[in-house]
């Protein structure tokens, strides 16, 4: 949504706007020059000033030129909207988006995977996938998992490696994982490993 977002933004609205200033352009220049033509009389000597066209030529040009004149010299804030930095839309075209989720929790003082508890929110890229319950150790070899519950599309019991974590970042509560794509099943991670699974007859 994003990328669409961005592309709208920085290709399909200067491109359409630039499209509505040259019809402006063009139908202005026509449609006075057609109405230039309509009120020409070729029969009137073409020095005098009863020719209506120099009238239609010149009476719309001076009123354009007192106006902007007007304009350019009344105190500041007559004419406060012409005085705003940018006059069409909210924000200008070209002004960056704003920081996404995952570049906003990407701020603060470097952690490690130590430090990740209930309440993470753990990245794949920038997507959040899910959020962390708890942790659990293995029984055996080394490592341990993180317990989590997926968002919206994921599974909701996921288990994810304590080596997979690549950054923690604790003043947002939040940890990027190494992994490709944002399915945590198709490393897994949806189902319960067996280091952790309770042992038979206990």
């Amino acid at each position: 949504m994003r990328q669409q977002a961005n592309f709208g933004k920085l290709f399909l609205r200067p491109i359409i706007l630039l499209i509505v200033v040259f019809a402006f352009a063009i139908g202005f220049v026509v449609g006075y020059g057609e109405w230039l033509l309509s009120v020409t009389d070729t029969s009137i000597d073409r020095n005098s000033f009863a020719r209506r066209e120099i009238w239609v030529a010149i009476i719309p040009s001076a009123i354009i030129v007192i106006v902007a004149g007007l304009i350019a010299y009344s105190p500041p804030g007559r004419f406060g909207f012409l005085e705003r930095r940018q006059i069409i839309g909210k924000e200008p075209i070209f002004a960056p988006p704003p920081p996404g989720l995952a570049a906003v929790s990407r701020s603060g003082t470097l952690g490690n995977v130590r430090q990740v508890q209930q309440g993470y929110t753990l990245f794949s890229g920038d997507v959040p996938i899910a959020y962390v319950i708890g942790t659990v150790p293995a029984r055996r070899g080394e490592g341990g998992y993180l317990y989590a519950s997926g968002f919206e599309g994921n599974a909701r019991q996921i288990w994810v490696p304590i080596d997979a974590v690549h950054e923690v970042y604790p003043d947002t509560r939040s940890a990027f994982l190494r992994m490709r794509g944002n399915d945590p099943a198709a490393y897994g991670w949806t189902t319960m490993p067996e280091s952790i699974r309770p042992a038979r007859g206990t």
